[in-house]
């Protein structure tokens, strides 16, 4: 953090201010005999105007309207998309790493975060959007900006700019330019198609604008109708990785679900599990004692399994299967258990086992013959040695260790649903001839989700001009943005365990408590039903509103003024389902309804109902009824001493009993107050200085207020309380700039500004020094530095967040659960402070030929990260980890589930040491006129040489150039991007095409790599390594080819004004390299739709 006095920086302006006065005069004289009068503008990146936008020592590049139609750009995204310098925008919404921003786009130059890039409009700021990405970064949200059709130019910044603009233009500016002088009426239509599918785009847009010598107004309007594109019609997995029944994304949390039986499988008490008591207490003469607490006193701690590794069971003496078996680190640490006044206490069911033993997976392998129990002869114990391999098989193959029962409705429910699907095996007792089904119900819920979202939008803007006098002139803008996006989900999963015990009515393990792994009945799907392809929607709203106003003119020939006043408003909901967990308890024991009082009366009667979590929930006869009865499996009477029947069919009652509303309200608030004076001191012989002086006022903040039962924690997948918030801070800023012409070859540029937020973050001065150097009139060559600086946002500091990530899981790199991560704010963060500088040169060595080429580097310190989750669970899981931290599961960092694995991770925002990156960007472009048109061709590209990136604590950094980065804070860096183009015109015809190449990286998710899912482990997020020598998956480099043919009709004829244009982007339908990952592909780098056909039509009156 800087802390500047006033002292400092009133001295800083003075000297700036004195280099401007005292400048020495040098030889050359300004050319002035032409006779031709530039108009002065004002550029990005300066507030002192100038005769020509080339003109400046700082790479900047202008994408007029002419650009936008050529690539077919219906939206902001669509041009941010074709942008070499952007790395890792949010523009492709995917559920499983943008979780509450659909409906929302972004722009991330560089690479360097969402947030370090100053988007404005018009030279003003615009308000961050309310709903934070899943890194909790706050930013623009350009889909909410204004219509199209009012687009004149965006211009972009390609460098540091915080001595001009402030906080936020690290990576540098994006100013999007309206058309607010346009004369008459405008009226587009545009249809947008994916060729593969259903989906498709209808956008219409109008624009007016009408005045006279004094006052113009300019107003316009665009709605936006989208259809979505669902993973179910456009599954990007190969066939390799689809398996049974098209099982593309599958979860052991299924419909219906799984269970893990608690209690001892005794053929008395559990006839459906019987099998599984002589094959499990035979392989008890290889159980090996991990602790015995005879003789030790109780120890209270942390739960059963603090350090779940290893592959074997953890049981009871007593014969009961309990969790996934541990290699305990230390077997001898009583802490690594939770303990009873006589023994170890079940953490989940509350018995007390008076010893734990391991059954060690070894018993797989026949050459292990020491069974022996009692009275059984060799042969039968060699059966028993058998079957109990099978049972260690048929629960591995279900991909847990711990041993797995099916609900019995199964197959059943799959013959009526294609996502479920059954992944068990019959295992036979020897002994007996009964078989149970040991294993696992899978379900698909990988199509449940948008590569495209439902949306729609609607959006307005105005701005008006009013010319007091020859001194003083008026402007207002107005905009307003109506945004509405849903994306569909499955329903969700129960990461709270659920323990249903022995007398529920519906179970079909007579006398048996078990924990169920599954998903609530109905929740976010047709009532009652579990079979449906009907998703969870989570709808998004996005309203945003901006107002502009202010006064410029001129105070003299040489000087002029700008004072305004923005206001800007996002208002933000987002609103999902899921199941309650409170209700969904009460409901497993017969409580559930509106009318029910759980203390008083009895379950099933009256007002109270029961739920069934098991599959005939679903499949069962209307009508069908069966008995309630107690612990001791007496059956409950009512009042006129009948017995106590409950439906088995869950009604919509219940159904709505345990479902509740997720709602999140945002709003973010942005208010500024803008003064600058800029003008020219005095000529020098190679021309005038010119200077700006400014003041800036700024506050923002920022409001989530959720629902009680998300405060509350009570819901089934997102478990972890989330606390309302609201914050604000103010910002004071005064800077000051000026433009020498040292020479006419030669120009010195150089500015300062001042920022005080007040309190922890305190304040800041950043400079910026530029030189343009003009040797001939064809070669100009540039080079910049400057510092910037960028604050916490106040959602960094003091907001609270919880959204759903693919993590690996570091006892088993082939595990990658889909977990909640929840994310603190942190007061106590330092502001992120950047140091670069750019080299380069601008030729035009013949006519019609520019070349472009600059190299850049930032170094950007104290970057603000979210703890990376795959870190702390190494932190909490891995006893060989140097930061190894066990409190890290007591304090609830790191939550482990009913089976033992990854289930909820709790960080916070932290600054890490910071990332260094550098590159080159390069263009060329060529416009040849000939007698029967003229000829287009250009090519333009980024390579980044390196991109050294924070991993693990934040303290140790490593080169993720090349990188797919899933496992830090950095996006996606293909180290080299191009576009190249050729276009022909004559007459009112155009045909234009495009060539774009992103290249190959490296998955850091993912090691190995081939035909099948197996081929696949995970990596170590931490080192950056691959296990056992493997190398990294390989994300394959991807190539399109856009393609537009319009054509205008010219200044007469009854078609005045009026142009058509049809086109490809992605012609040739070349899909998105496989990334072996949820959802199949890089959603921050690639576009999932494939080929898109359009249509335009503009008239103009």
């Amino acid at each position: 953090m800087k802390t500047i006095s006033a002292l400092k920086f009133g001295t800083a302006l003075a000297s700036l201010s004195f280099a401007a006065l005292h400048a020495l005069p040098v030889m050359a004289q300004q050319d002035s005999g032409s006779g031709l009068e530039l108009e002065e503008i004002t550029v990005t990146g300066s507030y002192i105007r100038t005769p020509r936008q080339k003109d400046r020592p700082s790479p900047i590049s202008v994408i007029g309207q002419d650009q936008l139609q050529d690539i077919g750009a219906a939206d902001i995204a669509d041009l941010t998309n074709t942008l070499t310098i952007n790395n890792g925008a949010q523009n492709n919404p995917d559920a499983f790493t943008q979780n509450l921003t659909t409906g929302t786009e972004s722009i991330n130059l560089r690479g360097l975060g969402l947030a370090s890039t100053l988007v404005l409009l018009n030279g003003k700021r615009q308000v961050n959007s309310a709903a934070p990405s899943d890194d909790g970064i706050l930013f623009v949200d350009t889909a909410s900006l204004i219509p199209m059709i009012a687009l004149e130019r965006t211009e972009i910044f390609k460098d540091g700019a915080a001595a001009i603009y402030g906080s936020d233009a690290v990576a540098g500016v994006v100013n999007f330019i309206t058309r607010d002088d346009f004369e008459g009426l405008e009226l587009k239509a545009e249809w947008q198609g994916n060729t593969n599918s259903s989906q498709n785009d209808f956008k219409i847009e109008g624009l007016w604008g009408g005045g006279n010598d004094r006052t113009h107004l300019t107003v316009a309007a665009s709605y936006l109708d989208r259809s979505q594109l669902t993973t179910r019609e456009r599954d990007l997995r190969p066939d390799a990785f689809i398996g049974p029944n098209g099982l593309s994304v599958s979860t052991l949390t299924s419909t219906p679900g799984n269970f893990i039986p608690l209690t001892a499988p005794r053929s008395d008490l559990n006839p459906a599990l019987a099998p599984l008591t002589n094959i499990f207490n035979a392989g008890f003469d290889n159980a090996v004692p991990l602790f015995n607490f005879e003789g030790i006193g109780p120890v209270a701690g942390t739960p059963v399994i603090a350090n779940p590794f290893g592959d074997g069971f953890l049981v009871g003496s007593f014969g009961g299967f309990q969790f996934q078996s541990p290699d305990i680190a230390d077997p001898n640490n009583p802490a690594s258990f939770l303990s009873g006044a006589d023994g170890i206490q079940d953490a989940f069911t509350g018995t007390v086992l008076p010893q734990l033993l391991a059954v060690s997976p070894g018993l797989i392998d026949p050459s292990l013959a020491n069974f022996n129990i009692a009275g059984l002869a060799p042969d039968q114990q060699a059966a028993l040695q058998s079957a109990f391999g099978q049972l260690i098989a048929a629960t591995d193959a279900a991909g847990f260790d711990t041993l797995l029962v099916p609900d019995p409705n199964c197959a059943a429910a799959a013959a009526i649903d294609s996502d479920v699907v059954p992944a068990f095996s019959s295992v036979t007792d020897p002994l007996t001839g009964q078989s149970v089904d040991v294993g696992a119900c899978q379900y698909d819920f990988g199509k449940f989700f948008n590569l495209v979202p439902r949306e729609s939008r609607l959006q307005g803007y105005a701005s008006l001009n009013h010319e007091f006098n020859e001194k003083a002139e008026f402007y207002g803008e107005f905009a307003f943005s109506r945004n509405r996006a849903q994306r569909e989900t499955s329903n969700f999963p129960i990461t709270s365990p659920i323990a249903l015990l022995p007398n529920n009515p519906f179970n079909p393990f007579t006398g048996a408590a078990s924990l169920f792994i599954g998903r609530s009945a109905g929740v976010g799907q047709t009532t009652g039903d579990f079979f449906t392809d009907s998703p969870n929607p989570n709808n998004f709203r996005h309203d945003t509103y901006r107002v502009v106003a202010g006064v410029k003119g001129d105070i003299t020939d040489q000087w002029y003024h700008d004072v305004s006043y923005t206001r800007a408003v996002n208002d933000y909901r987002l609103t999902s389902s899921d199941g309650l967990a409170l209700q969904t308890n009460l409901a497993l024991n017969g409580l559930a309804g509106q009318g029910c009082n759980p203390a008083a009366d009895t379950p099933g009667t009256g007002n109270c109902f029961f739920f069934n979590p098991f599959g005939s929930g679903a499949l069962a006869d209307e009508g069908q009824q069966v008995p309630v009865t107690d612990l001791s499996g007496n059956v409950l009477l009512d009042d006129a001493g009948n017995p106590v029947l409950v439906p088995v069919l869950n009604s919509a009652d219940v159904i709505d009993f345990i479902t509740g509303d997720i709602t999140l309200d945002g709003r973010s608030d942005l208010t500024v107050v803008d003064a600058v004076v800029a003008g020219s001191l005095f000529d020098l012989p190679a021309g005038p200085i010119g200077v700006a002086f400014g003041f800036q006022y700024r506050e923002d903040g920022l409001t989530h207020d959720l629902d009680d039962d998300t405060n509350k924690g009570n819901f089934l997948f997102v478990s972890a309380g989330i606390d309302d918030f609201t914050a604000s801070r103010d910002v004071f800023a005064f800077f000051s700039e000026v433009n020498i012409p040292l020479h006419e070859m030669i120009e010195l540029s150089a500015a300062v500004r001042y920022e005080d937020y007040g309190g922890a973050i305190g304040d800041t001065l950043d400079p910026r020094v530029a030189l343009l150097f003009t040797p001939t009139d064809w070669l100009s060559v540039r080079g910049s530095y400057s510092t910037s600086f960028r604050a916490p946002s106040v959602f960094q500091q003091f907001g609270n967040q919880t959204s759903l990530n693919s993590v690996i899981d570091p006892r088993d790199p082939t595990a990658q659960p889909f977990i909640a991560i929840n994310t603190r704010g942190n007061e106590d963060l330092s502001p992120e402070e950047s140091t670069n500088f750019n080299i380069g040169f601008t030729a035009t060595p013949v006519a019609g030929l520019e070349l472009n080429f600059d190299y850049w580097n930032f170094d950007f310190d104290d970057i603000i990260i979210r703890e990376q989750p795959e870190e702390i669970a190494r932190r909490a899981l891995i006893a060989s980890d140097p930061n190894f931290d066990p409190s890290l599961i007591a304090n609830g960092s790191v939550t482990l589930g009913p089976t033992g694995g990854l289930t909820f991770i709790s960080s916070q925002f932290i600054n890490a040491v910071g990332i260094k990156t550098d590159g080159f960007d390069a263009s060329a472009q060529y416009s040849y006129d000939m007698s029967f048109g003229t000829l287009r061709a250009g090519i333009e590209g980024t390579y980044i040489n390196s991109y050294k990136a924070p991993v693990g604590t934040g303290n140790d950094v490593i080169d993720v150039a090349g990188f797919r980065n899933s496992q830090n804070f950095a996006s996606p860096i293909p180290e080299l991007r191009f576009n190249a183009n050729v276009g022909f015109s004559t007459g009112g015809h155009n045909l234009v095409a495009f060539v774009r190449y992103t290249d190959s990286f490296k998955d850091d998710q993912n090691c190995g790599g081939g035909d099948l899912p197996s081929d696949f482990v995970g990596s170590d997020p931490v080192s950056l390594t691959c296990p056992g020598g493997l190398d990294f998956a390989k994300v394959a480099s991807h190539t399109t080819v856009d393609l537009q043919y319009s054509f205008s009709f010219g200044p007469h004829g009854p078609m005045e004004g009026a142009s058509f244009s049809v086109g490809a982007i992605n012609l040739f339908d070349n899909a998105p390299p496989f990334v072996n990952t949820d959802g199949g592909f890089e959603s921050r780098t690639h576009d999932p739709r494939g080929r898109m056909a359009y249509v335009r039509l503009i008239s103009r009156f």
